[in-house]
């Protein structure tokens, strides 16, 4: 018969022939068959295949089935699991493939292997009921299939299902099996690390009113994407922010009286709003009656103090002379002079003017409003001022308000936006009134549409630019034109590059170039407001010890590599002129800035590494071992005279890496011994520099980086050294903190001269170890006590979130160095107890022999504990050292900070030579407005909460920027048409003592002053749309030339130029 089973002798199975069925229905009086019945669980088994088969595919592990690849014993290492084969998912157990050929590209799987079993092999399959007809009668066979592992061409029976393909023994795809309880956080981590934070919808922030001293904000419904987690709320929220300020003494801001003694007059503040009058002196002019005292030449006491002068003194008709006969001293009318006197005891008349502390009769916050001074007289006030500030309204993870305060600055800046919160407004503070609120936070957009967005930018952006300057000049100049030469000064293309000229071009703007020195700051490591351990987590049950290299890779670390400076905040520009570099330490904006916002550029710059010297430390060499040769981003720089290590294994030598020659970025230094010792690190030399990347460089690098994978296929990682950590993934039970250190309980040590390196590291969201190493710390094992708590210290305090989970791993090459852990079911001697639970249920045991693929310890935690930093005080002062300057105009700190969460900033302060303090953050610049020749001191002001602490990293820079006080800009030439009039048109601010000249090219070379004819006042800065004009004829082409002076209080700024030849 046809559809006789392919398993079981004597059964029947239609469903194979029949793919079209869906149910098998019984009428009644109508006999059930074997045949029947094995259809309709055919047809069922069916369906959920199909069902099964839209979600997964043959061969997708769904738990464990981790893969090791064993390159010198030719085996691969191949984990129990599950795995989802012919619509179901099932158990596979681990294996070890000996014998694999990994130099060629193989195909790695499971076999289906499937049994019959009927109640003769095993009798429990027969009837069961007693007393039934089917009692001890054979019963229906069962088929049982398992999996197992296999690879193409080992000889093996049974359809192979794919679960891996190698490339030349590497796997192309090792990403774990996603579980449904972590799918959540796989797919947040993804979508911040693609997108950041981000407004998804609504959210408008708006300042409402002032109430008990609050200010009360109203955030609208919405959704926030924060850390990859969608928070949503389907009303309005209601912030209320305690209104409190910042405040400035003025002292002695001068005004004058000029109303009769008997009015009002209301005086505007040049600063508000007024937070505090300390003082207000009023001028004023009093005739008072004295009578002359006792005493010859003597002195007559007044009723008032704080006289400014005396005007007149009477007595009937005789005028008294004052210099001759009497003058004033002490606040008294001294007649010890030569001159004429009252008699004794006879009264006179004496006028004078003197200061009093007076009480204004109305206060607002701009204004005060005075009686009762002298017309023409002087008015003192000495007050308080409120500073401005700039804060953020943010949402933090929960989807919770977060106010964000920035730093009180007459010129305020917006604060750094901590990295766990999404910012949905900026709010400036000037607290005279509700504060402004601008929604600026960034809102989510569709790929198709910002795509289409760069395009549409990226092609029109030039084109707007140019239309607008060329339009302004067409309605300026409405006669025949013969050729037209316009520059929006976004960047330097349309400068002539054989021409000499130095002015600085960006943004908009032409002004004076900077001549930038930059001054290394000595702050060599991390700093962190002090602090005292709070434990976390404590897993102290232990029932058994574990090797930590349980696979015996007996491979030494490379060498220790340290590098002086290991980061360099400044980069060299690959231009002609110094534009770039102006901007870097002094970006202004131009006037019409909301003109020239652009999204893209059609041409940057290239960065590069500047010239510097970087001392290299290698520690581990053998003793006396050459060094064979060193390179720095893959280019040799070994000297000419190789070193050779000191008997301690210490090597030290320069690299002076020449400029121009590195691109800006991460680089990689390597060194190799002759006997095969190996070192590494890394440099890092950006503008500005990550928290990531400044982790990074400050890590020891024990496994060097992989080589790039083939270019026809990609790999995740490429794994160039074994190594095999044991370690425990774990997650904070509450807020985000930073981790200090974690405590492992070593119970047995090998080589005592082979250290252990604990890393701590993120995960990837199924729970397992990435590439990226937070913290680390070098256990020297020669220090370490057996049976007792070893701590593991992070000197960085790296910033852990709760809503993370992370790992740390402990890695060594030595084969007997081992830690306690506590295996569930086993007995713990230590508490007398069995472990009837998981230890610590929150994480589990990991372990690998690559450092790359790990596989869960089910049932198993290592003996351990996590303490956290608990910050014993909220400010610190950090001083820098000092600088000095020359010359110099401009200024700017550049650093690598961290401010992880609110209440958490670094503030830098410059203690100039007088003693006056100019604080500012991290790349805000410091104009002056003199040349700075001095000593200056900076120091960093740390400030933070209990649980959170900014971090300074090292390599703290002080850009000093000396301003030229001329310079040149030349156009590229145009045609003319043989025109004979030539109007220029240029918008400038000039304060006094700035000046800008305008030249036009004649035919025989030479530049011919334009003489300054109109202009047009723009707005309050004093920016005029200045004309200048020359009328000769200048051959059949021309270029422009402007020649701007200035100094650091006069910073001449030029904007849109506009030429035109016409007739």
């Amino acid at each position: 018969m046809a559809f006789e089973h392919p398993l079981v002798p004597g059964a029947f199975d239609r469903t194979p022939e029949r793919p079209n069925d869906s149910a098998a229905v019984w009428p009644e009086e109508v006999f059930i068959t074997g045949t029947d019945l094995n259809d309709a669980f055919g047809i069922a088994r069916r369906q959920s295949e199909r069902i099964g088969n839209t979600v997964s595919r043959d061969g997708d592990r769904k738990s464990g089935a981790a893969i090791e690849i064993d390159r010198a014993g030719s085996r691969i290492l191949l984990g129990g699991g599950t795995v989802y084969v012919a619509g179901d998912v099932r158990p596979v157990g681990a294996a070890v493939l000996e014998g694999v050929d990994l130099t060629t590209d193989l195909i790695v799987g499971v076999r289906v292997s499937s049994t019959v079993i009927n109640s003769e092999d095993d009798p429990t399959l027969a009837g069961l009921k007693p007393g039934t007809e089917a009692e001890g009668e054979k019963g229906a066979s069962r088929i049982v299939t398992r999996l197992v592992w296999g690879y193409a061409g080992d000889g093996a029976e049974g359809q192979l299902y794919p679960v891996y393909t190698l490339v030349k023994g590497t796997p192309l795809d090792q990403t774990p099996p996603a579980e449904m309880s972590q799918v959540a956080q796989v797919s947040a981590a993804q979508d911040f690390g693609a997108n950041g934070n981000y407004i998804d919808e609504g959210c408008r922030v708006t300042a409402i009113e002032k109430s008990n001293g609050n200010v009360v904000f109203s955030i609208a419904a919405g959704t926030g994407n924060i850390k990859g987690f969608k928070r949503s709320r389907e009303h309005a929220l209601r912030l209320e922010i305690e209104e409190k300020w910042d405040t400035f003494q003025i002292d002695g801001e001068q005004h004058t009286y000029t109303v009769a003694s008997n009015k009002k007059q209301k005086f505007r503040l040049h600063y508000g709003p007024i937070d505090e009058l300390v003082n207000i002196q009023l001028e004023k002019e009093v005739t008072e009656d004295v009578t002359r005292s006792q005493i010859i030449n003597g002195s007559d006491t007044l009723q008032n103090d704080s006289l400014k002068e005396i005007v007149q003194i009477k007595q009937g008709s005789k005028t008294f002379v004052r210099g001759t006969d009497y003058q004033l001293t002490a606040d008294k009318v001294d007649w010890s002079l030569a001159g004429d006197e009252p008699s004794p005891g006879s009264s006179y008349h004496c006028k004078y003017r003197y200061r009093d502390s007076v009480q204004p009769v109305t206060v607002s916050a701009h204004d005060i409003e005075l009686t009762g001074g002298r017309t023409g007289g002087e008015v003192v006030v000495i007050y308080k001022r409120k500073l401005p500030r700039v804060d953020l309204v943010c949402l933090d993870q929960t989807g919770n308000a977060v106010y964000v305060e920035g730093q009180s600055s007459a010129r305020a800046v917006a604060p750094q936006t901590p990295d766990n919160l999404l910012k949905l407004a900026t709010v400036y503070n000037d607290f005279d009134g509700l504060p402004l609120v601008k929604n600026d936070g960034t809102h989510n957009i569709t790929y198709d549409k910002l795509w289409e967005v760069v395009q549409l930018l990226n092609s029109s952006r030039d084109l707007i630019a140019l239309n607008r300057l060329q339009l302004d000049i067409h309605d300026k100049e409405p006669a025949a034109k013969r050729g037209i030469f316009v520059d929006p000064f976004a960047d330097d293309r349309w400068r002539d590059l054989g021409a000499q000229q130095n002015a600085a071009v960006r943004n908009g703007m032409l002004t004076l170039p900077l001549d930038v020195t930059i001054h290394d700051l000595n702050n060599t490591g991390v700093e962190m407001l002090p602090y005292k351990l709070e434990n976390v987590i404590d897993q102290p049950l232990s029932t058994t010890c574990k090797l930590i290299n349980r696979f015996a890779s007996h491979e030494p670390f490379p060498a220790s590599m340290k590098l002086e400076p290991s980061q360099d905040f400044w980069t060299d520009v690959d231009e002609v002129w110094a534009s770039d570099v102006t901007h870097e330490v002094f970006g202004p904006e131009a006037s019409s800035t909301s003109e020239q916002q652009v999204v893209g550029t059609a041409e940057e710059n290239a960065k590069f590494l500047r010239a510097i010297d970087i001392t290299v430390t290698i520690e581990g060499f053998g003793g006396g071992e050459i060094l064979d040769r060193i390179m720095f981003d893959n280019v040799d720089m070994t000297p000419a005279q190789k070193p050779a290590a000191a008997g301690d294994g210490q090597l030290t030598l320069t690299l002076s890496i020449p400029a121009k020659k590195h691109a800006a970025g991460e680089k990689l230094v390597e060194a190799f011994g002759v006997g095969g010792s190996e070192a590494f690190a890394r440099f890092v030399g950006e503008g500005k520099v990550t928290t990531q990347t400044m982790q990074r460089v400050t890590t020891l690098v024990l496994v060097p980086p992989p080589p790039p994978p083939p270019q026809i296929i990609t790999v995740t990682r490429i794994i160039t050294r074994n190594r095999d950590p044991r370690g425990q993934t774990f997650s904070l039970p509450a807020g985000n903190r930073h981790i200090a250190q974690v405590k492992l309980w070593f119970c047995k040590i090998g080589n005592p001269n082979t250290p252990v390196v604990v890393e701590l590291r993120a995960t990837n969201g199924a729970g397992f170890p990435t590439d990226e190493i937070l913290a680390q710390a070098v256990i020297d094992m020669s220090k370490v006590e057996l049976n007792k708590w070893t701590p593991c210290p992070f000197p960085s305090l790296p910033y852990l979130l709760s809503t993370r989970e992370y790992a740390f791993i402990a890695i060594t090459p030595d084969n007997e160095h081992s830690i306690s852990a506590a295996v569930l079911g086993e007995f713990d001697e230590k508490n007398q107890s069995f472990l009837g639970v998981n230890p610590y249920t929150v994480g589990t045991e990991i372990e690998s022999s690559n450092n790359s693929t790990y596989l869960p310890v089910h049932g198993s935690d290592l003996t351990c504990g996590v303490d956290a930093a608990e910050f014993t005080q909220t400010t610190k002062r950090v001083e820098l050292g000092n600088v000095d300057l020359d010359r110099c105009s401009d200024l700017m700190i550049a650093a690598a900070v961290d401010t992880p969460e609110t209440g958490c900033s670094i503030t830098f302060e410059i203690t100039r030579a007088d003693g006056s303090k100019i604080r500012t953050a991290a790349y805000a610049g410091v104009q002056f407005d003199e040349w700075v020749k001095e000593t200056v001191s900076i120091a960093a002001i740390l400030k933070g909460t209990r649980t959170a602490s900014p971090r300074l990293f090292p390599g703290v820079q002080v850009r000093a920027g000396k301003l030229a006080e001329t310079a040149d800009y030349i156009g590229v030439a145009f045609q003319t048409g043989n025109a004979s009039r030539f109007p220029v048109r240029v918008k400038r601010t000039l304060p006094n003592g700035a000046s800008a000249k305008v030249f036009l090219k004649n035919s025989s070379g030479d530049f011919v002053e334009a003489p300054y004819k109109t202009g047009e006042v723009l707005d309050a800065a004093g920016t005029v749309d200045a004309t200048y004009e020359l009328d000769q004829n200048l051959g059949s082409q021309t270029a422009v030339k402007i020649t701007i002076t200035g100094n650091p209080k006069a910073r001449p700024v030029l904007e849109d130029l506009r030429a035109v030849a016409t007739i």
